[in-house]
């Protein structure tokens, strides 16, 4: 018995960036699906039915059966606090 495997691959059209294609493999190599997002990935994660796309813009899509079944991103403002001094923790 194997696990899953989700890949994705950056989509250009000659220079321009079109999204990030994704996809979702079976234990056995068996391609299940795949789809493009229009996000910058920076990180993967499946349970062998979803796969999680982690965006460089703070954005997390949930992909199923190679749709988005959800999308949540978080402000800038809320990720960043400064102290007195001007600096960020």
């Amino acid at each position: 018995m194997g696990s899953c495997l989700t890949a994705a691959s950056a989509l250009y059209d000659g220079t321009a960036f079109l999204g990030t294609v994704v996809a979702l493999y079976a234990p056995d190599g068996r391609p299940l699906w795949s789809a493009v997002v229009s996000v910058n990935a920076t990180a993967l994660a499946t349970n062998c039915v979803e796969t999680a796309v982690g965006g460089i813009d703070g954005s997390l899509y949930v992909l199923k059966d190679g749709k988005v079944a959800s999308r949540q991103t978080t402000a800038p403002s809320s990720r960043w606090r400064t102290r007195s001094t001007g600096r960020f923790w």
